[in-house]
């Protein structure tokens, strides 16, 4: 199966505290690796709890922040946004592609 390098995001837009819009971002080769090399480290705790508690750890420890500059699709303006990107948050190539999800870098 084909690793994808693309995930949705959806930060709370600082201007007009809009919380319900997504982005579509592309994490760099680099950023991949810290991901996978955070779910491998994690494999046993995964094995040995359920979803929800496996799901709520990595809230809590974050697998992977990084700083994006977006822009909202409802207000129009642009903000730099670090966000927490989960490999649940994965695109397939199978995705839709929604033109309103961009990032601007």
């Amino acid at each position: 199966m084909e690793k994808s390098n693309r995930y949705r995001v959806n930060p709370t837009c600082p201007f007009c505290k809009e919380e319900h819009e997504c982005w579509d971002i592309t994490l760099s080769d680099e950023e991949q690796k810290l991901l996978d090399s955070y779910y491998e480290s994690t494999k046993g705790r995964r094995a040995q709890y359920s979803g929800l508690a496996n799901m709520l750890k990595d809230i809590e420890e974050k697998p992977l922040i990084v700083t994006r500059t977006l822009r909202c699709g409802i207000c129009h303006n642009s903000f730099t946004a670090n966000v927490v990107v989960f490999k649940e948050d994965t695109l397939s190539k199978f995705s839709p592609v929604n033109p309103k999800y961009h990032q601007t870098n």
